[in-house]
């Protein structure tokens, strides 16, 4: 834990995913799933979202633009210490969102649970027992009827690195150097989310030429019971 920690302190100190603008899916998932903004003032909802690896912070700040009271987590302080900066350079109140340095297999809210939970290139980036509590604690957190959104890179997109076991990789690249990368296919993601409604699975690809260069599934389940 603490040897992944730090890589991913290192990786946020060299600034590899300050990304400011939201992530396009994400956005087509709370249109269409969860509300459907249709006005230039965005009014307060009364859905409360779980953000699991917020990084610096762009997925929070969209989602509290647009009235939602968020909680984002990371296991990098790192991280968080830029989705504050980010946060507050948007002149958001501290009161519409929180923001916690912690791994999200030991997060646990005695407080609240969630209508939305969501996971943009955060359930592939860390080890697979990690993942496995994560997934543990996503059940326990998501309120009954609420929603869950995930993408997942794909077998198909291999990086640079050693792999540990079936599906995790040390990262060998100078991005993220040192980072676990999890990959992912369908039979794996149906057996780890097996206690969730499937709403949609969509495999978006990138080609230059006949190579991969991107590939990911793109996951939205639902808490039925």
């Amino acid at each position: 834990m603490k040897i992944y920690k730090k890589t991913w302190e290192k990786s946020y100190l060299r600034n590899e995913n300050l990304l400011l603008y939201p992530d396009e899916n994400l956005i087509r998932f709370v249109n269409k799933f969860v509300y459907k903004r249709t006005k230039y003032h965005a009014k307060k909802m009364k859905h409360s979202f779980l953000d699991i690896g917020c990084g610096a912070g762009r997925n929070v700040a969209y989602l509290v633009e647009n009235g939602f009271h968020t909680t984002g987590i990371d296991i990098s302080k790192n991280a968080i210490d830029k989705a504050k900066k980010l946060l507050k350079y948007k002149k958001l109140s501290d009161k519409k969102y929180i923001l916690k340095n912690t791994s999200s297999a030991n997060y646990f809210s005695k407080e609240s649970s969630f209508d939305v939970i969501v996971s943009c290139a955060s359930l592939d980036s860390m080890p697979s027992n990690e993942i496995d509590l994560t997934i543990e604690n996503i059940n326990v957190l998501l309120k009954k009827k609420g929603f869950l959104y995930v993408d997942l890179m794909s077998f198909s997109q291999k990086r640079k690195g050693k792999f540990i076991n079936n599906y995790d990789q040390i990262v060998d690249e100078n991005h993220e150097r040192g980072t676990i990368q999890s990959y992912w296919d369908l039979k794996r993601i149906k057996k780890k989310f097996q206690n969730l409604k499937t709403i949609e699975i969509k495999r978006i690809t990138s080609r230059q030429g006949k190579k991969i260069t991107n590939e990911r599934f793109y996951c939205i389940f639902k808490k039925i019971a």
